[in-house]
């Protein structure tokens, strides 16, 4: 069995700097990441991490540098999407390495993870708080699936693509496409999950 474990919103800026003048997000960050540690005699190994978004706070390459730091001691393969505080070129530039990114375009990517297929999809719109799921990232979503065969797989998107109640961040969710997301998974016959970030809170609910 594929075990992963699913962080989001770190918001990590460069050393030195914290989140609005107030936040220090990088200790949380390392208090987390020794958890995981501990949790994996608990669990046993895990197979990776995926982050839905906002990895960043500020979209500088030192941010995305000082995260993989924090991270790497675990020894794990860690998945990323964008969020709307991240940038695309330092996102792409940081995570390269990994080779699950395209090398240009919209951060839409896929990759299998022992028994499961991610997907991550990219609804950054780069100067706003919104998102949006455009054509080019609905129509690699409809490939990558239809590709599957009804195999299970696990979707990762920053904004969420349903109403939380929190009427502040429904504002700021997913703007543009989630008509079009729905009738996509509703087409899907095989095991889904969809995992978001941005809301900073946990929620359950079905599409």
């Amino acid at each position: 069995m594929t075990q992963f474990l699913q962080i989001s919103d770190t918001h990590i800026v460069k050393p030195g700097n914290l989140v609005s003048g107030h936040l220090d997000t990088a200790s949380p960050l390392k208090r987390v990441a020794l958890r995981i540690a501990e949790l994996q005699f608990e669990v046993g190994q895990l197979d990776g991490i995926v982050v839905t978004g906002d990895v960043s706070d500020d979209g500088t390459a030192d941010s995305y540098a000082l995260f993989k730091s924090i991270l790497e001691p675990l020894n794990l393969p860690i998945f990323c999407i964008p969020g709307n505080h991240d940038a695309r070129a330092p996102f792409r530039n940081a995570f390269e390495n990994a080779a699950y990114l395209p090398e240009k375009g919209k951060l839409n990517w896929k990759q299998k993870l022992g028994d499961l297929q991610l997907i991550g999809l990219d609804t950054l719109i780069e100067g706003q708080s919104g998102g949006e799921l455009d054509r080019e990232t609905l129509q690699f979503l409809k490939a990558s699936l239809s590709d599957l065969r009804q195999a299970p797989a696990v979707i990762l998107i920053h904004h969420q693509p349903f109403k939380s109640g929190i009427a502040f961040m429904d504002t700021i969710g997913l703007q543009k496409g989630t008509e079009k997301l729905c009738a996509i998974l509703g087409e899907y016959q095989g095991e889904l999950l969809i995992l978001c970030g941005h809301v900073h809170r946990n929620i359950s609910t079905r599409l």
